[in-house]
């Protein structure tokens, strides 16, 4: 389903700004430089990504019809490699309750044609991160960045380069990433008949994801990694959301939450979901399969809740809640939980954009 707008004078200034901020691109890499972005409503978030010709789309959500009116917090959504804005539909639909405006960027080499992923740099997403932010700043006074797997690391770069960051969510986050797997990569990219698609096959999901992932993708990957990490030494005093399963099968998130929670600066920041009395120093929700006690035995729980859960959680799976175009990606079946924390989390942190929650009269 589509949602078409009439466009205010308002609307049609940021419409504007966006085109400026992506201006049409050469025939290299056609994302997310010449995309449109849909504009779809905070109150019909599901509908936003129910129609296949653009369910892959960047998009602005807003409250009202036709015009924007900037809230106290915007969300700027950044998606993973392969992948799209639409593997954040479910995020998207568990926060739109709060009032507060949404954008979601498309990086480049995504959405268009798989081979655009050996074309791309980790500097071109950076600056795709760059752009995404002055549009967020647009849509609200401060902006809370939302970073998926590799979208990780470029949340952690806005938060470490703008001023105005007032949380963060990183989910499975792509920050601790093996640097054997990076070298290898790049090595075989530029190798004379190289394999082009990393071994791991994702599944062909419609136009939402692509079916494998280019190794120049995953060397890309690595350098932002390793470029971030090697920059910047992060001291968190805002709200920060970490969620993960200890089961997944790309990068380490024991690893990850060990070296978040090392960088706190203000533990009163930091609120148990569960517990409103309990503070600790790292608010987020870890889902574990098996859990292997040896690889776990100096790893401190404090502040850290675990749901254990009977069947395996994957990387690319933990933030869905159905199954997406095509029908053939992992989902997570204990995301009514993830959607516990999240809405929990951004209540007790951030609020309502109104004085009042929905139902109160």
């Amino acid at each position: 389903m589509k949602q078409n707008m009439a466009i205010s004078p308002q609307l049609a200034i940021v419409i504007a700004l966006i085109a400026t901020a992506f201006p049409a691109a050469g025939k290299e890499l056609r994302s997310p430089k010449n995309v449109e972005y849909k504009e779809c409503l905070l109150s019909q978030a599901k509908e936003c990504f129910e129609d296949a010709e653009t369910a892959n789309y960047p998009f602005v959500m807003t409250a009202e019809q036709g015009s924007i009116k900037r809230t106290k917090y915007s969300f700027l959504l950044i998606h993973g490699l392969s992948d799209s804005p639409y593997y954040l539909k479910d995020f998207t639909e568990s926060i739109s309750e709060f009032g507060y405006n949404i954008i979601a960027q498309r990086n480049t080499g995504h959405g268009t044609h798989i081979d655009e992923l050996e074309s791309v740099s980790y500097k071109d997403w950076l600056e795709d991160a760059d752009e995404g932010y002055k549009l967020a700043k647009l849509l609200g006074e401060k902006v809370i960045v939302v970073g998926f797997s590799t979208g990780a690391p470029l949340a952690l770069y806005l938060h470490e380069t703008r001023k105005d960051v007032g949380g963060a969510f990183f989910l499975a986050p792509a920050l601790k990433y093996s640097s054997i797997l990076g070298f290898g990569s790049c090595v075989a990219r530029v190798a004379p008949g190289s394999i082009k698609l990393a071994t791991k096959e994702y599944g062909k999901v419609g136009g939402v994801r692509y079916q494998g992932i280019p190794l120049g993708g995953v060397c890309e990957l690595s350098r932002l990694v390793d470029y971030v990490e090697d920059t910047f030494d992060p001291k968190f005093k805002v709200p920060i959301f970490m969620m993960a399963s200890l089961n997944d099968d790309v990068t380490n998130q024991v690893e990850t939450a060990n070296w978040l929670k090392e960088r706190m600066i203000d533990k009163d920041y930091y609120t148990n979901w569960r517990d409103q009395e309990e503070k600790s120093p790292l608010s987020y929700f870890l889902l574990e399969g098996k859990i292997i006690e040896e690889e776990l035995r100096d790893f401190d729980f404090t502040g850290i809740n675990v749901l254990s859960t009977p069947q395996k959680v994957t990387h690319s799976g933990v933030m869905l809640k159905t199954q997406g175009f095509g029908g053939a990606s992992e989902v997570n079946p204990y995301f009514s939980h993830v959607e516990r924390a999240i809405k929990g989390f951004v209540r007790e942190k951030f609020g309502y954009q109104s004085d009042r929650e929905p139902g109160l009269h």
